[in-house]
């Protein structure tokens, strides 16, 4: 039995940011192909298709992306906090879970 824990989020959002991608392309796939059908115009179909696949590409780009005037406010809080609270514990209360199979 495996238990989904907060340790592999990153892996986990890794998987649900690759899958959207997919999703995104076969959805501009679908577009491109009705387009192709219908449209008489080549260039017209070809710049449509070039756009679809270009803002799927910008927007993974761009989801990684983090202003650094948040991490420093963040980090420079997150200091603050621990100096001002320095007899408090820091970091995650473990928890023991038994399983019987």
């Amino acid at each position: 039995m495996s238990v989904i824990t907060t340790a592999n989020i990153e892996h986990y959002a890794k998987i649900i940011t690759e899958k959207a991608v997919l999703r995104g392309l076969i959805k501009a796939g679908t577009e491109i192909v009705a387009l192709s059908y219908e449209e008489g115009d080549t260039d017209k179909v070809l710049d449509t298709a070039e756009k679809l696949v270009f803002a799927i590409a910008q927007k993974k780009v761009g989801d990684n992306l983090i202003h650094i005037k948040d991490i420093v406010s963040k980090s420079y809080d997150m200091i603050e906090s621990r100096y001002n609270n320095r007899d408090e514990l820091i970091g995650v209360p473990a928890v023991f879970m038994i399983w019987i199979i």
